[in-house]
């Protein structure tokens, strides 16, 4: 589980490790104003890697948050460039090979503040 969470780790602004440096609002998918109650963190390792801001669906943020985790947990080996990005019409899915860990709606990337795009790459490069 170490190498796994170690691999996923990338080199952007949040690197596991730095992220209890950083203040709350840097962390990707804080959502603004009054729609920061319905996030939840997705914790790697002990630390907030990222926000779930919204729900999707007929999940919450929180179960969306618990699914992302168990689908990290259930990773054996991943190799960094098997992390990816694939956009869809109204959604951008980040996988890992063939698994899909977590979706981005719209709504997550409005609720954030960010296009849905740089969202998806601030959700991978956390992971």
């Amino acid at each position: 589980m170490r190498r796994l969470l170690h691999a996923l780790a990338m080199s952007v602004a949040l690197a596991i490790g730095a992220d209890a440096q950083q203040p709350l609002a840097a962390i990707p998918g804080r959502p603004l104003g009054d729609s920061t109650a319905a996030a939840a963190p997705l914790v790697v390792r002990g630390d907030t890697a990222l926000f779930v801001p919204t729900r999707f669906g007929a999940f919450t943020a929180a179960q969306r948050a618990e699914a992302i985790q168990a689908r990290l947990r259930g990773l054996t080996r991943v190799r960094l460039d098997s992390l990816g990005i694939v956009v869809g019409d109204d959604n951008t899915d980040i996988t890992a090979g063939d698994i899909i860990l977590m979706t981005v709606t719209e709504a997550d990337a409005s609720a954030a503040g960010v296009p849905r795009d740089v969202l998806s790459a601030q959700f991978r490069d956390a992971l």
